[in-house]
């Protein structure tokens, strides 16, 4: 309601009437009341207004705006994008790709003048408008509860709230607003294009539905309000189970603990999935069922890497036991996997150590045989550790990247030799960290890739005077199983 604007602004909305604002004004009257009823409130603002590169009246209409925020004697700034650019690079559609740099757009001015919050003008119309759009593409419960006054973080900012103090006033009131103040509106022509998901709802569906429930717009609304306290306390779940999964994110992606994951319910499982996916897609209005379905089924496969496509331009990567959610025109970061970074052999010492990438040791440490356990010199070590004999190798040891036609002869295959990428696959070393991955060589001769399989040669016997013990130390953080 309108008249309840300022105990919404405080109580709903957390708004301290003293702190910048950024409000979000397109030039309709949703937005211009907002703008009016803000002002009149006090609160210091600045007005965002976004040419989408859509309309050729936009520019004249982003100089409408200017001028009433010139004449309500508040800042003003304003960014031309392309939608349609922006959409055919993410395989967003053009009403995805508008709300996604919108916000983009608002949060950036929001971080730079460090403002308390962004405000933009949706109403309970729109709020049944949205109900109804996730309800038809298949949505939970965190869909069906609709959008909130005050939403922190968002997709777009985890320092600053997006807030929406007109949601609990109808279209018709806003309407009667304008006219009785005398505000300057005007309706963006796309409003009434079917061309959008949301144009379909609001012309054709609801008018459709309300012919067999008068109050199907106040049902919707009613329903959100009612589930929106059981949403609060599956989310505080939900980001228990985020935090222990996650392993780390980023411009592009996030990557979460595989295991973990298959770990939790089923129902947190998926909501995890569409965390992880909204993340990355914040212009997403919601991630369809359907999406998460298809990326959920792909975790319990066998490990290894794989890359699976699942919708509005994001992919499933599975490397290992990391479970990555990727934009498909992002670069994943640099693995925490050991790698050898130089193009030519490190000579390691013995004893000694040589440093790899992301906190990596390769260590080389002596030992006489007859301190160690008979079974422990060729059985019983995890993969990242390995015993030689001495005598029977050429020294220096010399650590070094893969190259092509690079083949080994592992222990227990009587002697056979394998390729070394066949044996990298085999065993589902993730694909972005074969090329690095250490190969440590006598000689000639491969006789260890760490995490992988040791050389039948110079693997030490009961003859074995002198013990080498390779042994690759992992950091704390290591998502790599032995």
């Amino acid at each position: 309601m309108i008249e309840n604007i300022q105990s919404i602004l405080q109580e709903a909305c957390g708004l301290d009437p003293t702190r910048m604002l950024v409000v979000g004004v397109s030039g309709g009257p949703d937005s211009m009341c907002l703008l009016a009823q803000l002002r009149k409130a006090g609160y210091p603002l600045l007005v965002g207004c976004l040419d989408h590169g859509l309309r050729s009246e936009a520019a004249v209409e982003v100089d409408l705006v200017q001028q009433v925020a010139a004449g309500l004697g508040v800042q003003f700034t304003t960014r031309v994008v392309d939608t349609k650019q922006m959409a055919k690079q993410t395989g967003l559609s053009i009403e995805a790709a508008a709300r996604q740099l919108r916000y983009e757009f608002l949060f950036s001015e929001a971080e730079r003048i460090n403002a308390q919050a962004v405000a933009v003008g949706h109403t309970a119309d729109d709020q049944a408008e949205t109900i109804l759009m996730h309800l038809l593409r298949g949505t939970g419960l965190s869909g069906l509860k609709g959008m909130e006054f005050r939403t922190f973080p968002t997709s777009w900012s985890t320092a600053i709230p997006l807030v929406r103090p007109l949601l609990t006033t109808w279209r018709a009131e806003i309407m009667a607003y304008c006219q009785q103040h005398h505000l300057t509106t005007f309706q963006d022509a796309t409003n009434q294009s079917q061309d959008y998901f949301r144009n379909k709802i609001r012309l054709d569906i609801l008018p459709y539905l309300a012919a067999y429930q008068p109050n199907i717009r106040q049902n919707l609304v009613r329903m959100a309000n009612t589930l929106s306290a059981d949403h609060a306390l599956l989310h505080s779940l939900v980001e228990a189970a985020w935090q222990n999964c996650l392993v780390e994110a980023g411009p592009g992606y996030v990557a979460l603990d595989r295991s973990k994951i298959l770990q939790q319910p089923l129902a947190i499982q998926r909501y995890l999935l569409r965390q992880a996916m909204l993340s990355q897609r914040t212009g997403v209005q919601d991630i369809e069922f359907s999406m998460i379905e298809h990326a959920r089924r792909h975790l319990d496969e066998a490990l290894g890497t794989k890359t699976y496509a699942v919708g509005a331009g994001l992919q499933l990567r599975i490397e290992q036991n990391v479970a990555w959610i990727i934009r498909i025109e992002a670069p994943l970061p640099a693995g925490n996997w050991p790698a050898v970074l130089t193009g030519r052999a490190v000579e390691l010492p013995v004893p000694g150590a040589i440093e790899l990438q992301a906190g990596w040791v390769l260590q080389a440490l002596p030992n006489h045989a007859d301190t160690l356990l008979a079974e422990d010199l060729t059985e019983g070590l995890p993969n990242y550790q390995a015993n030689f004999d001495v005598d029977r190798l050429e020294l220096p040891l010399l650590v070094r990247q893969r190259r092509p036609g690079d083949r080994m002869q592992p222990a227990g295959m009587d002697g056979k030799t394998v390729k070394l990428s066949d044996l990298m696959i085999n065993l589902k070393l993730p694909a972005r960290s074969r090329s690095h991955w250490p190969v440590v060589c006598s000689g000639d001769h491969i006789i260890w890739v760490p995490g992988c399989r040791q050389s039948y040669l110079a693997q030490p016997g009961r003859s074995t005077r002198r013990v080498i013990r390779l042994r690759l130390s992992r950091p704390a953080a290591d998502i790599f199983p032995d």
